[in-house]
């Protein structure tokens, strides 16, 4: 009987449409695809440092540690890997409620960072707990978020959307592309070249930038501080 080299780990708990290989890199379509998120998120983290904006790289350096996490996955097809591709996408989901929620209420330096490492440390916990949860968990923070935005929105704050409508469009025909891969509508097993999820994850890099391009317009999280040291 043939052993592959990830035979001995748990399996990740859900199956897209490339067929996996008995090798080191079992979906090698979706695996190398996640350079795109590398690239965004190296491109986002030199835009912000241009900026001045240290509060956002994390946006960048989310981007790179979902491609790292997510190519792990797609390789060895493991819910050991899962779980930290899903992680990489739970700090980007928290980072936009968190983000949202500043903008809403006013939030200061130490609550927006608690309310972050909240968000993201819970979904991981119901990870562990509910393996099955993760989708679920991102979704909501995905609600969440819009569901702010609505309500910033409609209290008049003045915004350009203009980046938001590009992100939003760009997750959008992801999205499509992603459940006609994961459901076997738009899938050729043996097709280890382009499939459907290394097209999400390329739209998806893409929409991460324009995540990005949106929230630079707003003030810097952190308190600035004039030349005699004070606080404004």
């Amino acid at each position: 009987m043939e052993t592959c080299p990830w035979s001995d780990w748990a399996p990740a708990t859900i199956q897209f449409c490339e067929r996996r290989l008995c090798a080191w890199v079992t979906e090698p379509s979706n695996t190398w695809s996640n350079l795109f998120f590398m690239i965004a998120g190296l491109f986002i983290w030199r835009a912000a440092r241009k900026a001045g904006r240290a509060d956002l790289l994390i946006v960048g350096g989310s981007a790179v540690f979902l491609g790292i996490a997510s190519g792990l996955f797609h390789a060895s097809g493991t819910f050991f890997f899962e779980f930290f591709d899903l992680t990489g996408m739970f700090l980007i989901s928290a980072m936009m409620v968190t983000l949202n929620a500043r903008r809403w209420l006013g939030l200061g330096t130490v609550a927006v960072f608690s309310l972050f490492l909240s968000l993201t440390l819970s979904a991981m916990g119901m990870m562990v707990a509910w393996r099955w949860a993760g989708i679920p968990v991102f979704g909501t923070h995905l609600a969440m978020s819009l569901t702010i935005e609505v309500i910033v929105h409609l209290r008049g704050d003045r915004v350009s959307y203009r980046s938001m409508v590009f992100m939003i469009a760009s997750f959008a025909m992801a999205f499509g592309i992603w459940i006609g891969d994961v459901s076997g509508t738009l899938c050729n097993p043996d097709n280890h070249f382009v499939t459907g999820h290394a097209v999400w994850h390329t739209l998806n890099a893409l929409a991460i930038w324009f995540l990005y391009r949106f929230y630079v317009q707003f003030e810097d999280i952190r308190p600035s501080v004039t030349t005699d040291g004070r606080r404004a």
